[in-house]
């Protein structure tokens, strides 16, 4: 037997926690102050130096909030009403078709901020597809629902995580995944790894594949025998790099391998565009094996551009500031790519990528 606790009040705490943010209800500006007493162009000005709110993501990781048991408690529903009052952006990873039901919302939310909703779809074969996720919406309720959502100019994509070794990271598979998703206009299909962390998680996914794939229980096993705290399964052994893979299949049916990040309103556009080339770099030296201490500086970056309020633009004009503890190659990347949109350790990168033999890695 299932059981899922449900958090009744998640939208009255998600208003409370919003407002302590600084972030401020339309209703309550209408309401409560005299924005209702000025003509629309100075009440505009006003409601611009307003700070941001920073993106909600209200469904992904390990809970859906598009469940089955959603369509008749409509929490969902109610979080997403409390997000398009305060203006705020909002992300969304699920599993399910219920999310078109809000699409109304969406519709709203993006017009004023931005919406972007992700499925995750990550075996192309329907059977077994059920075998992992027999209470989801089948792959082509998916796709249909998140070309619906982009004819609606919401924005949207596959997350194919998580790739498992020795079913799902066939070519086969990956590549029937990545023309799916262009056939139903994602804007990206990103790929990533199975982690299987020590517990009843572990437990019960190996109990599912010694059930159903008898004859690759043992090799899926031994890729996680280390016991990794995180899950992490012995690198050297994995069969597929599907990082590699998915970017090389990605690029030959033109499609990208990459989340897209958007622009939050109050956020300077160049800003987005540090950030996600960022993030670029730490996923392509991911892809390459490097190490994590080599990684981090990048992600640490990209999280100082994120909380930056100012125009990073300004901020590299400014020779005598401190480029927020960044290194003089991270500071370099970044002031090349506010130039020409790109660096040299990216294009090289992708270079080193492009000469990997040709077809699936």
């Amino acid at each position: 037997m299932t059981h899922i606790k449900m958090k009744e009040n998640a939208p009255e705490i998600l208003e409370k926690e919003l407002s302590r943010l600084g972030c401020h209800s339309t209703t309550q500006l209408k309401n409560e102050s005299l924005l209702n007493y000025l003509d629309s162009e100075e009440a505009n000005r006003i409601e611009e130096r307003l700070p941001p709110c920073p993106v909600i993501g209200i469904s992904g990781g390990v809970s859906d909030a598009y469940q089955p048991i959603e369509s008749k408690l409509k929490i969902t529903r109610r979080i997403l009403k409390v997000l398009l009052d305060f203006k705020t952006p909002v992300f969304i990873l699920t599993k399910s078709d219920l999310v078109l039901r809000d699409l109304d919302l969406l519709r709203e939310i993006n017009e004023l901020s931005f919406a972007n909703v992700v499925f995750t779809i990550t075996l192309a074969n329907e059977s077994e597809r059920s075998i992992f996720e027999p209470r989801a919406s089948p792959n082509p309720s998916r796709f249909d629902a998140l070309r619906e959502l982009r004819e609606n100019r919401i924005h949207g994509g596959i997350m194919a995580t998580p790739i498992i070794p020795y079913i799902g990271d066939t070519c086969e598979n990956m590549t029937a995944l990545a023309k799916a998703a262009k056939e139903s206009k994602a804007e990206f299909i990103q790929f990533g790894g199975l982690t299987l962390k020590p517990g009843r998680q572990k437990e019960l996914f190996m109990h599912v594949v010694r059930q159903n794939f008898p004859h690759k229980a043992q090799m899926i096993s031994s890729l996680y025998s280390n016991a990794d705290y995180y899950g992490a399964p012995i690198y050297e052994k994995l069969p597929v790099n599907v990082l590699v893979q998915g970017y090389k299949i990605c690029k030959q049916i033109g499609i990208s391998d990459r989340s897209l990040r958007h622009v939050r309103p109050g956020q300077p556009e160049m800003n987005t565009i540090v950030v996600s080339k960022l993030l670029d770099i730490s996923i392509r030296m991911r892809s390459l094996g490097y190490q994590y201490h080599k990684i981090k500086p990048y992600r640490d970056a990209a999280q100082r551009v994120e909380a930056h309020h100012g125009n990073i633009k300004s901020l590299l004009e400014n020779e005598d500031a401190d480029l927020m503890s960044v290194t003089p190659e991270i500071r370099a990347a970044i002031h090349s790519i506010t130039k020409t949109g790109s660096c040299q350790i990216l294009d090289d990168m992708k270079s080193k990528l492009d000469s990997l033999e040709d077809g699936c890695y």
